[in-house]
């Protein structure tokens, strides 16, 4: 069951350009939300609905690679990150979905030429995913490291 949920993002990412990868983490300053925002915005997403979005507040650390930068946040602000993208860009494309690991999963899909914002989290960690439209090739190789990861990251942030 956790291998669909797996595809499905993968399929709404389809369609998009060149090799990510994510290094080196930083510590976040200010409002996780505003920034994530800011980011699908530099990736050609469309404006958002309002510039009138919840704050969220908590401790968290990015990453940039050449295709995507990944948020991480406590798992406890999940529904937070939720409300401000639901808030910002409408509805998302998948739900909040219960996922095998005891975590859930949402996709917003934000272009029609590809690229997405997928939240996940483990119970513990979140990870916002903001991918910039690249090609299905490479939209495979992002989402198999970002579920990677995941199963190997050990909690960095407290809630």
């Amino acid at each position: 069951m956790h291998q669909f949920f797996f595809l499905i993002p993968l399929l709404l990412f389809a369609g998009c350009q060149s090799t990510p990868v994510a290094t080196l983490r930083h510590d976040g300053e200010g409002d996780p939300g505003a920034f994530i925002v800011r980011i699908a915005e530099a990736f050609g997403d469309r404006e958002p609905l309002t510039r009138d979005l919840p704050f969220v507040k908590s401790a968290w650390q990015y990453e940039v690679g050449e295709h995507e930068v990944i948020v991480h946040l406590p798992a406890t602000k999940f529904a937070s990150v939720q409300d401000l993208l639901q808030t910002a860009f409408g509805p998302p494309t998948i739900k909040p979905t219960k996922n095998t690991d005891g975590g859930e999963i949402s996709v917003y899909r934000r272009t029609d030429k590809g690229g997405g914002i997928l939240l996940t989290h483990d119970g513990e960690v979140m990870q916002v995913g903001i991918l910039a439209p690249i090609s299905d090739e490479e939209s495979w190789v992002i989402l198999n490291r970002i579920f990677a990861e995941m199963a190997r990251e050990q909690p960095v942030l407290a809630p």
